[in-house]
């Protein structure tokens, strides 16, 4: 009689394979390999045919708890097998024996068998037991790593029974109530809040296992620093038979998100109030140039109706101007300009944007249209007004001097005909000046240059000209000049001229009248510094603000205001700043007052 030892240990291979082909046909789930279907089944075999060999009796007290049997249990719950297959596949192993045992016509003695069966008995209890504790270990792991995803989490979750009483929460709901997990577990929300917030809360709980659908809603709840709104979405969890028996819960507090939405709407209120009392219009459109926002007063006064205007494409709208439709394209495009456009008799100023993706793609366009019609007719009349000024009356008394400087060299004049034509001579004059100033103001406000003559002069010569011609208007005027280092330049003679005349004329009468007023001239390097000096009272520190702003002299100014318009340190600084320099002043009571012009010797591009 052959023994059974021997008989597994010569047909260990065989029994192998047979056993591999029936779990995978009857047991095993699909996908697995042929070592995952063999796993420690030569091992386990081994370990039989020893203890048969051994005659280990009882065998199952021998064979308990080995190790192949137990990492068999854990390897198939890792590769997916159910407990029912892991029980049936050590007897399925029997069969494949006992079946093999009959095709060799081989009979091993009873105890043989006994012990046979004991072992495959204690492999089987080995497996389910480390199957099983395997097993509710990872469930275990399984929950912890859910608790710990929940806890972790931003919004509120949790689920409750159809009684309300809460059967998970996580740590954000206990931020929320200020209770620990503990006095939240088992109780109802009447018992954390008020009764008609529980009632809102409960309520919707009860719709979603009435309706047995999950339910979207905003619920507001009472916190320590004051209400918070949450949006929460709430769902049906269901028994084995498939009815709800419990709903889940996630709830997120968007209380910042509703407070900016108000904000925001708040802020386009405001801006729709200013908008609505403003002579403006605001636009968009999108990158198909189809206008998406039209707002703003101006829309009624220009005759326009929004509604008509948002969803229409501006490309139909204006098709016959084309100039509108160009700078659109060049809106979409990317540019950013400022247009005056014309329509039906009214000019625009309008201010064209693109509006880009947080990727930098042009999306759209906005724009704000300002009606300029009124600004645009004021131009024209000044305009016109200029060359009224400039010509139509400048000429007359440029005629009425020359005629009066002739008369006065005139031989044998009478006598009483002097003085009036001295003093037609002198007002012509005054009044060539001031018509001078204001072509220059006028130029000023238009945004157009003051014209310079540029000439390579020395500005000591041209200040000893200037203090001449004022000693030589007023005779008791004590006017002291000082000129020192290289005073040559780059300059427009007759504007700094000017410049000198006017500033030594406010010394002049501004000053100290038995006290003189100092001239100086001083050359430095890249540059020539001109300063008028008086001795008297400070220029007051309310007028000292608005000094080189046109009409804003002052009281000393309105004082004499028969002798000026006002105009002249305005005209002053223009002037310096055209020849690219610089003029201040310093004013106290100790130092007097000293207007400092400094002027760089070459001209400065773009100044």
């Amino acid at each position: 009689m052959t023994s059974l030892a021997d008989f597994l240990s010569v047909h260990r291979d065989a029994l192998v394979e047979r056993f591999k082909a029936r779990v995978e046909q009857t047991l095993a789930p699909r996908g697995l390999s042929s070592s995952e279907l063999e796993d420690h089944l030569p091992d386990f075999l081994e370990a039989v045919t020893e203890a048969i060999r051994d005659d280990a009796w009882p065998p199952a007290r021998v064979f308990a708890h080995d190790a192949t049997a137990e990492q068999h249990g854990r390897q198939r719950l890792r590769v997916g097998f159910d407990l029912d297959a892991l029980t049936r596949e050590y007897g399925l192993l029997r069969d494949c024996i006992f079946e093999l045992l009959e095709e060799q016509g081989v009979m091993p003695s009873l105890r043989e068998l006994r012990i046979l069966s004991d072992c495959v008995s204690a492999a089987t209890a080995d497996s389910v037991t480390q199957y099983v504790a395997y097993s509710q270990g990872r469930q275990r792991e399984g929950e912890e790593r859910l608790q710990a995803i929940i806890d972790n989490a931003p919004a509120a979750i949790y689920v409750t029974d159809v009684e309300g009483r809460c059967l998970v929460a996580n740590r954000r709901l206990e931020s929320i109530f200020g209770l620990s997990k503990e006095a939240i577990l088992g109780r109802t929300d009447y018992e954390r809040l008020p009764k008609e917030v529980a009632d809102v809360t409960r309520g919707n709980d009860r719709r979603v296992l009435a309706e047995n659908r999950p339910l979207q809603v905003e619920e507001v709840i009472p916190q320590a620093d004051g209400l918070h709104t949450y949006i929460s979405l709430k769902f049906p969890l269901h028994d084995a038979e498939g009815r709800p028996n419990a709903v889940g819960g996630i709830s997120t507090d968007i209380t910042e998100r509703i407070q900016a939405q108000q904000a925001l709407r708040e802020t386009q209120q405001r801006l729709r109030t200013v908008l609505s009392h403003l002579p403006v219009i605001l636009w968009a459109i999108d990158a198909r140039g189809v206008v998406t926002l039209m707002e703003g007063k101006g829309v009624e006064r220009a005759g326009l109706k929004a509604d008509t205007f948002v969803g229409q494409s501006l490309f139909e709208l204006f098709q016959g101007m084309s100039w509108v439709v160009t700078n659109v394209r060049r809106a979409l495009a990317g540019e950013e300009f400022v247009a005056e456009e014309e329509g039906e008799g009214r000019w625009f100023e309008v201010h064209y944007i693109p509006h880009r993706s947080a990727a930098g793609v042009v999306e759209g366009a906005m724009g704000l249209t300002l009606d300029v019609t009124e600004r645009k007719r004021t131009q024209d009349f000044q305009q016109r007004l200029l060359g009224i000024v400039g010509h139509d009356i400048r000429n007359p008394i440029s005629a009425i001097s020359l005629s009066a400087v002739t008369l006065l060299k005139q031989e044998g004049l009478p006598q009483g005909y002097l003085r009036p034509l001295q003093r037609i001579a002198s007002s012509a004059d005054r009044i060539e000046k001031l018509v001078a100033t204001l072509l220059d103001f006028t130029r000023v406000q238009f945004g157009q240059p003051l014209p310079l003559q540029y000439e390579r002069v020395v500005l000591g010569t041209l200040a000893e000209q200037v203090c001449d011609e004022v000693r030589g208007a007023s005779p008791r005027a004590r006017v002291e000049l000082t000129v020192t280092g290289d005073t040559r330049g780059a300059w427009d003679p007759g504007r700094l001229m000017q410049v000198m005349g006017n500033l030594l004329t406010n010394a002049l009468r501004h000053g100290q009248p038995e006290a003189p007023v100092r001239v100086s001239c001083q050359g430095e390097e890249g540059a020539v510094t001109f300063e008028v000096h008086n001795e008297g009272a400070p220029i007051p520190e309310a007028v000292q603000a608005q000094l080189f702003k046109p009409f804003r002299g002052g009281e000393q100014a309105r004082a004499h205001a028969r002798e000026g318009l006002g105009l002249g340190l305005y005209i002053v600084r223009e002037i310096v700043t055209a020849h690219g320099g610089t003029v201040t002043f310093e004013s106290t009571a100790e130092r007097g007052t000293t207007f400092t012009v400094r002027l760089p010797r070459e001209p400065v591009a773009g100044a």
